[in-house]
């Protein structure tokens, strides 16, 4: 869909961060091999970074654009992340229009926010472009997603004219292959859509090369739909090394507190432990870290199942739906959510599809949104703010690790700390700065730059991160003259 709701993001690979005094991105360590947990046994987990998802906000006028944002803040405060499409033009071959994009960020990171960019092609007919088929082909592709990573990722072109901004270190790639939304016949290919990862993938790679880890979102799946990601590892087995999350868009249709029996149900929170297990066991081969899940839209909706009678949810329902689905995810850490989205803050018109558009979305817009046209707030809006206030309780970083010192200027310098701790006894992960800038993250005491240049003296630091995300703060700087 062009809309999109509740949003949740998991992340199960390693540790990674933009650092700013104003706004931080965040990942959280692995969680494979997930199974349903009873919650009333279960020990619970803050959700983490919130925000909201709207789409072609870069379309919008500026005075519409600070509207969403000054709401948006006011809901999550700073460090919240705004999800919204940026296109990439076919017929510019290189890039988008750059000159949007730049006032949405520097308005986007002015509110104490950052984007989450989604990228697809401009829409043709209705629906989006096939890169391998437009001008350029999958070069054309790979190398209008390196433009954009290459701008707004930390170090780049926007970040040089915009001294402070930390960059953009997450990307999500497509949005609906499997729907109509994404393909005029309902579903793309699955071998087209390895393809549109694989070569954005390689895009957003080269464009962070070693200075930078990207976080990599893949497809935005319309439902959680086990034939289709069945169909996607059998035209690539290695598509799981193309993204370090994927994306899903959680619908709920179904009542979170009751919907245990259907756990197969795609509109179903507690589908998304089968999710876990499924993608540990389809890993590619050799893959070494475990691919996250993000739900970058959902929300409630009528009935997708058939076209009559519609399923209405109320807003009162929104609320109760809303506070049960995120009770149960605290409830169950082993999922591993991170990150939680309502839709865009006004909703719009009542939209309704005929029986076999494709759709068979009845009355659905009705329930998205924080607020209504006037700008009063819907039932659920309040919930979603009471659950950030609950998720914003104070928590304590850990320990500042020891000095870092230098165990071998080669062309490969090892530098070494001594552990930090978490008052809380959370695990930690330490992360690796070389001239301010994140070049990877340990659970060990030493790292190994092996991206270093011989003939360079670079300046390493080292932060500890619990699994809520705290960070220390940084080690003095040791400064390494790499040898040849």
């Amino acid at each position: 869909m062009t809309c999109s709701g509740l949003a949740v993001l998991t992340r199960g690979h390693n540790v990674k961060r933009a650092i700013s005094a104003v706004v931080a991105f965040v990942c959280i360590a692995g969680v494979g091999g997930a199974t349903a947990v009873d919650s009333s046994g279960a020990s619970a987990t803050p959700l983490g970074t919130f925000g909201y998802s709207v789409a072609n906000l870069v379309s919008k006028t500026p005075d519409q654009q600070n509207a969403y944002l000054d709401f948006t803040a006011s809901m999550v405060g700073q460090g919240g992340t705004v999800r919204t499409t940026i296109n990439w033009d076919p017929a510019r071959r290189s890039h988008p229009d750059f000159t949007r994009v730049d006032a949405l960020v520097s308005a986007t990171y002015a509110h104490g926010l950052l984007l989450l960019p989604n990228i697809h092609l401009n829409k043709a007919s209705g629906v989006y472009v096939n890169p391998g088929t437009a001008p350029g082909g999958w070069p054309a592709w790979q190398a209008g997603v390196q433009s954009i990573a290459a701008r707004y990722g930390p170090g780049g072109s926007y970040a040089k004219a915009h001294p402070g901004f930390p960059g953009i270190t997450r990307y999500e790639i497509w949005n609906e292959p499997d729907s109509p939304t994404g393909s005029a016949g309902g579903t793309i290919n699955p071998a087209t859509a390895d393809n549109i990862l694989k070569y954005g993938s390689l895009g957003i790679r080269a464009a962070a090369a070693s200075n930078w880890q990207p976080d990599i979102i893949a497809f935005g799946l319309a439902y959680t739909k086990f034939a289709y990601l069945t169909s996607l590892y059998s035209a690539d087995p290695n598509v799981e090394s193309y993204m370090t999350t994927l994306g899903i868009h959680l619908y709920m249709s179904k009542n979170p507190a009751t919907c245990l029996a259907a756990t197969t149900n795609p509109h179903c929170v507690r589908s998304l432990p089968l999710l876990r297990s499924w993608l540990d066991s389809h890993e590619a081969p050799g893959q070494v870290t475990s691919v996250g899940i993000a739900s970058t839209e959902g929300g409630y909706s009528g009935s997708n199942a058939t076209c009559v009678p519609p399923n209405v949810v109320t807003t009162a329902t929104q609320a109760s739906w809303g506070q049960e689905a995120v009770d149960w995810i605290r409830a169950n850490p082993s999922v591993g959510m991170t990150f939680f989205s309502p839709f865009g803050l006004y909703e719009g018109p009542t939209q309704t599809y005929a029986c076999g558009s494709g759709y068979n979305y009845l009355y659905w817009q009705d329930h998205l949104g924080a607020a209504k046209q006037d700008g009063t707030k819907k039932p659920w809006t309040s919930a979603y703010t009471a659950l950030v206030a609950q998720d914003a309780s104070p928590d304590q970083a850990p320990t500042t690790p020891g000095s870092p010192v230098a165990l071998s200027p080669s062309t490969a310098p090892v530098i070494s700390w001594t552990p930090s701790s978490d008052p809380e006894g959370s695990a930690v992960t330490y992360l690796v700065f070389r001239g301010g800038l994140l070049i990877g993250s340990t659970v060990g005491m030493s790292y190994t730059d092996s991206a270093a240049a011989a003939g360079q003296t670079y300046t390493y630091t080292v932060e500890a991160e619990d699994t809520s995300s705290r960070a220390s703060a940084p080690t003095s700087g040791i400064p390494v003259s790499v040898t040849g």
